[in-house]
């Protein structure tokens, strides 16, 4: 198992993306099993591309992303300006399996550990 973060401030979210794959793939070697994105606020007219553009650069197997207030990566934070972090692995023997849960599924922040676990 071995894992990797990079973050980035480029303005460009295609350009986010490929300074954080570049460093992860210098780190890793091979392509990651998984893949996961923190995105600032400043990228939100492309949160939908995300995921995407990161598989098509990294190449990870499995690529998730939600967004954040601030994101960190490599040991560094970025608030109140453009930033988009990649943390990625290569997981041999893991499995992993994706769902995608919108907000409106959510429980009830209060609400007890059954209803999550149930979700």
């Amino acid at each position: 198992m071995q894992w990797a973060s990079a973050i980035s401030e480029q303005i460009s979210l295609d350009d986010a993306i490929a300074e954080c794959a570049a460093s992860i793939k210098a780190e890793l070697g091979d392509a990651p099993d998984l893949a996961v994105a923190f995105v600032s606020p400043h990228h939100q007219s492309e949160y939908e591309r995300v995921v995407y553009v990161m598989g098509e650069v990294l190449g990870a197997r499995h690529n998730f992303g939600c967004s954040g207030g601030g994101v960190i990566g490599n040991g560094l934070e970025v608030e109140q300006r453009p930033g988009l972090s990649i943390t990625a692995a290569t997981l041999p023997d893991v499995e992993i399996k994706g769902l995608r849960l919108q907000e409106q599924q959510l429980p009830d922040l209060d609400a007890g550990p059954d209803k999550w676990e149930e979700l």
